[in-house]
């Protein structure tokens, strides 16, 4: 099971996330009171689901062995009416075909992260 680990630091909302050999920052905006040394959650949110689209999409062009050259998702979010919507924009580089194109598409929107937030999730908190 993947982990992450989060510390708050200095300044004020500043958080050290650690996952394996990988470290970062989340903060919120100065806006916020934060001082803006890193993506805030909705935006890391964001980037993890625009990341697992990227990666599902060239990992099956890979294995299809299709002239996929970049990806490039964009992802916005918003709360509405009660649920959490996002938008998702897809771009592929390389010389594929209209067919090709449309089927990285609808791979990419199967990604396990989109499928994980997609079902009920139940958080157990321990202190």
């Amino acid at each position: 099971m993947p982990k992450v680990t989060v510390r708050s630091g200095t300044p004020p909302y500043r958080q050290e996330i650690v996952a394996d050999a990988h470290e970062w920052a989340a903060d919120e905006p100065t806006s916020a009171g934060g001082q803006d040394s890193g993506p805030n959650p909705f935006q890391l949110l964001l980037a993890a689901v625009g990341s697992c689209v990227s990666i599902t999409a060239q990992m099956y062009a890979r294995r299809k062995q299709w002239p996929l050259e970049a990806v490039e998702v964009s992802v916005e979010g918003r709360s509405q009416e009660g649920a959490y919507e996002m938008s998702i924009s897809l771009g592929f580089e390389g010389p594929l075909t209209a067919e090709q194109r449309e089927r990285l598409a609808e791979i990419a929107g199967r990604c396990p992260v989109k499928r994980t937030l997609s079902q009920p999730i139940v958080f157990k908190t321990r202190h």
